[in-house]
């Protein structure tokens, strides 16, 4: 078994409700590649899950997290439930995909891909009313494309052309997210925006993710989209057995 069979079956037997899956790196800095080659790179990762669902009776959501409208509708037509689109949905051959297909879409808030350092929101004007203005735009853009509003979830894109402070107000003001009704999902796993308070290398900062996921989940944030989903599934169970 390989390690991401072996860890895709973690999860699927954790009780992970949703995996998302890129084959394209937005890290800053990162290349950009062809529509072609980022299938190719998703294709072995549906396959496994093909096998996992033959054993398995209840399996995860799968979300594709992609820019490309192609690479969008492969992974529709193989069984994917969801597209995550980095660029905001904002392209017209994705919203023909997303409405001919009804798939429910996260569209998330972004300056660049990859990102590009140095290039954020104004600092003197706050980041929930600038993303605000952001999503009125849009959802008269969505509106406008014919698409299902109801199937779109809103991404503020922490650490895609925010500051530090900003991604932290972002965090701390989720609830402001609410004006339009979107349902609300924030990825803030492991982040630079952390090296203000984590001094550790990015892949051991699950404990501070873990912390902002429940401050979060005060909030009523919807989905968190984390790297170690596995710890966070025990942690909201013990949180969520207490909230209520």
């Amino acid at each position: 078994m390989s390690s991401l069979e072996a860890q895709l079956k973690t999860w699927v037997e954790s009780g992970v409700q949703i995996l998302d899956m890129g084959g394209e790196s937005t890290r800053p800095g990162a290349d950009t590649i062809s529509a072609e080659h980022e299938w190719q790179r998703l294709k072995p990762a549906f396959e496994l899950l093909d096998r996992l669902a033959e054993k398995h009776e209840f399996m995860p959501l799968i979300s594709v997290d992609t820019r490309h409208a192609q690479v969008a509708r492969k992974a529709l037509e193989r069984g994917a439930d969801w597209v995550n689109d980095v660029t905001g949905l904002s392209g017209t051959a994705m919203h023909a995909l997303v409405r001919e297909k009804e798939a429910t879409t996260v569209a998330m808030h972004s300056l660049s891909i990859p990102v590009r350092p140095g290039e954020t929101l104004a600092t003197d004007r706050p980041v929930d009313l600038q993303l605000l203005d952001w999503l009125d735009r849009q959802s008269v853009a969505w509106k406008e494309a014919g698409l299902d509003i109801g199937r779109i979830i809103f991404d503020p894109g922490v650490g895609f052309g925010k500051t530090a402070l900003q991604n932290q107000d972002i965090i701390k003001r989720t609830a402001s997210f609410r004006r339009h009704g979107f349902r609300l999902l924030i990825g803030h796993s492991r982040k630079s925006f952390m090296n203000t308070y984590a001094a550790h290398a990015f892949a051991d900062r699950d404990i501070e993710t873990l912390g902002l996921s429940l401050a979060m989940c005060e909030q009523g944030v919807d989905i968190i989209r984390v790297h170690d989903p596995v710890s966070h599934i025990r942690a909201y169970r013990a949180w969520a057995q207490i909230r209520n």
